[in-house]
């Protein structure tokens, strides 16, 4: 239904923009205000309006207005085609602290106050600094404090692009800059004032965001992702201290949790790292609609629906490093850099020293999270370049699985991998801590933090017990997994092993029945861990395996936050834990003496060296 307002009758037809502004009061979510050349408010949602104002602008008329240096005539080639009409409103707002305090810009260069809900108006024509019909694209009035009001003017489209931020401290009577030291040529859209610290504002540019921590002395561009484009408004989620950000490219960003910035002082910035406040990370079980955890986007579900990732799941830390971390090499390689600017001559390094570098391992941040005794249950790497970082703990324990490559990650040409499963920690107070790790020697960064983790899944929550329980699971899962990647590293040695042994010719034939031999039984041992591959290769009913009962008995466990083991799920993990021992006793057998035994012979015999082998010194 529409709800547009229109004019009585008589009276001179209104001027609404491309973009008229419209908004809700903050006293009254019935309220609605809507701008032409006059103000509008409506206490029924938009069933009636009433005018509330005369027309706010300057009354030029655009006719009259120079174009390429002279007035165009009404033959001129599509003249006023195309273009939105001149003297309308651009930006209004009511005081979040002061009931019918209401302001409204023009794009003409007006403002006009009403401090009794639009009975009377005052209008601001000249704000020292700003040309006067420079366009007034954002008017903010204060949350803290019902004097305070900012005002962006915009005057790009008089080839004029200046940044030009003002503040008044009396109701729009007097102004002063807020300006500071906004890009020369970066015009300003849009504005946000932080609801914590009044001292805290934003900037949407020409060039991107910026941020003030000084009321406007002094201005920083935020990135973190954030591409260098034209920011046309701003606004706060309060609750979850977020910035949405939108652009000219009918795009939105958001910057997620910006409460770090609120102790971002110069004091910070001086310091060499500093953690910023964590706040709790919720737990639960992420939703996963289109059946891939990786998936970017819409999965396979095609593009008929917009979708964008979500904030990071977990406890998200945000630290500032004065400094990154960089390796001897990266080092030497901007010192040279740097010489190489002046026109220096730039030397080899010595060798001794080129061999320290080719040695190094790479220099990196190490998170450590420990819970509430400070007993270690989590470790793992972080960004370390210089600036604002930030990285999320997932709310798991270390997975038990085998370190068999490189740290898990997402690959976008593979999306049905998935990370280590492992159980979620139970709601309560974790302490996290940074160090640095260069060349092995660890260095705390800071003090440790403190932070809570909250359940939000129903009443009880998540119980010790049940991780008790899980951490059992998954010891058993460390072990049965651990045995099986043995079985299999083994055999991979067994086919070399073999084939050197088949291959040399001082090799008698009792040597090649005992590789043989071997391999069957480790084989055996195998086939008791993961199932009968003659009949699963073939399609046929195969019982379960140990490792499939383990693996089902965790995967419908895990993932969850509330639920123990099921009597289903713990028989199962019952029966595992009664026949691992046997087997792990039969593969140490194999591997430990009876492997070693061989490789003895098989060296005696001269057979070329092979995996997991020393070779005898030669006589």
């Amino acid at each position: 239904m529409g709800i547009q307002p229109t004019e009585e009758p008589g009276t001179p037809g209104p001027r609404w923009g491309w973009d008229s502004p419209l908004f809700i009061s903050p006293f009254n979510h019935n309220r609605l205000y809507f701008a032409s050349n006059r103000l509008f408010m409506s206490n029924d949602r938009g069933d009636s309006w009433k005018v509330i104002s005369p027309d706010l602008s300057r009354l030029i008329d655009r006719n009259k207005l120079k174009v390429m240096d002279r007035v165009m005539g009404l033959g001129a080639v599509a003249k006023n085609a195309s273009t939105t009409l001149f003297g309308v409103v651009l930006t209004t707002a009511e005081s979040p602290v002061k009931e019918g305090l209401l302001f409204a810009g023009t794009d003409d260069g007006k403002i006009s106050v009403s401090e009794n809900g639009g009975a009377t108006w005052r209008s601001v024509d000249h704000v020292p600094g700003v040309a006067d019909t420079a366009p007034v694209f954002k008017i903010l009035p204060s949350q803290h404090d019902a004097n305070v009001v900012y005002a962006a003017f915009n005057n790009h489209q008089a080839g004029d692009f200046k940044p030009y931020v003002m503040k008044s401290p009396d109701m729009g009577r007097t102004w002063t800059s807020a300006t500071g030291n906004l890009p020369e040529k970066g015009s300003v859209y849009a504005l946000a004032e932080d609801h914590v610290d009044r001292n805290l504002l934003f900037a949407g540019t020409e060039y991107g965001l910026f941020v003030s921590r000084d009321g406007g002395k002094k201005w920083l561009k935020l990135s973190g992702g954030l591409p260098t484009i034209q920011v046309r408004d701003l606004t706060i989620q309060k609750r979850e201290n977020d910035l949405v950000v939108g652009t000219f490219g009918r795009g939105f960003y958001i910057l997620d949790d910006y409460s770090p910035l609120r102790t971002m002082n110069d004091a910070a910035l001086a310091s060499n790292f500093v953690l910023f406040p964590t706040r709790p990370a919720p737990l639960y079980v992420q939703s996963v609609p289109l059946g891939l955890a990786d998936a970017v986007g819409p999965a396979f579900q095609g593009a008929g629906y917009y979708m964008a990732s979500n904030p990071p799941f977990g406890a998200v830390f945000t630290y500032y490093m004065k400094s990154g971390l960089k390796s001897r090499k990266e080092a030497r390689q901007a010192a040279e850099k740097d010489l190489a600017k002046k026109s220096g001559d730039v030397f080899y390094p010595p060798w001794d020293s080129l061999k320290v570098e080719d040695r190094e391992e790479s220099p990196a941040i190490v998170v450590t999270i420990s819970d509430s005794n400070g007993r270690p249950i989590r470790r793992f790497t972080a960004p370390s370049i210089s600036g604002i970082n930030r990285v999320a703990w997932d709310l798991t324990l270390q997975p038990p699985n085998p370190v068999t490559g490189p740290a898990y990650a997402p690959d976008p040409d593979w999306p049905f991998g998935s990370p280590p499963a492992t159980p979620y920690v139970v709601p309560g107070t974790y302490q996290v801590s940074f160090a640095t790790r260069v060349n092995g020697a660890f260095t705390q960064l800071g003090e440790m933090q403190r932070f809570q983790v909250v359940g939000i899944d129903g009443p009880g929550g998540r119980t010790m017990a049940t991780l008790a329980d899980q951490q059992l699971a998954a010891e058993l899962e460390r072990a049965v997994l651990g045995l099986d990647q043995t079985i299999r590293e083994t055999l991979t040695r067994m086919t070399l092993f073999k084939r050197a042994i088949d291959e040399t010719a001082t090799a008698d034939a009792s040597l090649q029945h005992r590789v043989r031999v071997l391999t069957d039984r480790l084989k055996d041992a195998q086939e008791a861990l993961n199932g009968d591959p003659t009949l699963a290769s073939r399609n046929e009913a195969t019982p379960p395996s140990l490792l499939g009962r383990l693996s089902g008995a965790i995967g419908s466990n895990w993932g969850g936050t509330l639920e123990a083991p099921t009597p289903t799920q713990a028989a199962e993990l019952d029966l595992v834990r009664s026949k691992f021992d046997a087997i792990l006793s039969q593969v140490r057998q194999l591997v430990e003496v009876e492997l070693k035994g061989l490789e003895q012979s098989a060296e005696q015999a001269g057979v070329p060296w092979t995996s997991g082998r020393f070779p005898r010194a030669p006589q």
